[in-house]
């Protein structure tokens, strides 16, 4: 799968290696899920898709949720932020308290809670 124009080319070697692992330790049916969502997240990089994940500022803990929002402007006409649609995007800017961050180093999109569980996590406290 690895060719020289992927920029993720060092990571398919990795991948497999962890897979004769995993096959080694995992049940047949844990080993299929596993391997549905590596497939699931290599193909939302090989597209730069955003990975929605939970996001929580680094500095201050306060959770961000990107959504598109309109431009703030003045009564004057002056715009003091341009509307935002939430385009793909790496680096994150906390509402609360200014910080930027990156929390990985391809598109994420900040979310209220994820939309899967797997059998083995804890309860999901809403």
């Amino acid at each position: 799968m690895s060719t020289s124009n992927d920029p993720h080319a060092a990571h398919w070697g990795a991948l497999a290696a962890a897979a004769e692992t995993i096959g080694a330790l995992c049940t047949t049916e844990q080993a299929r899920e596993l391997c549905a969502a590596i497939d699931r997240l290599s193909d939302a990089i090989m597209r730069h898709e955003p990975i929605d994940m939970v996001l929580h500022c680094p500095a201050c803990g306060e959770q961000h949720v990107d959504a598109p929002e309109p431009s703030v402007e003045h009564d004057h006409g002056a715009v003091e932020f341009p509307a935002w649609d939430n385009p793909p995007h790496r680096s994150h800017l906390c509402h609360g308290c200014g910080h930027i961050w990156r929390p990985a180093d391809v598109a994420t999109n900040g979310v209220r809670e994820i939309k899967t569980q797997g059998k083995n996590d804890s309860v999901r406290r809403s």
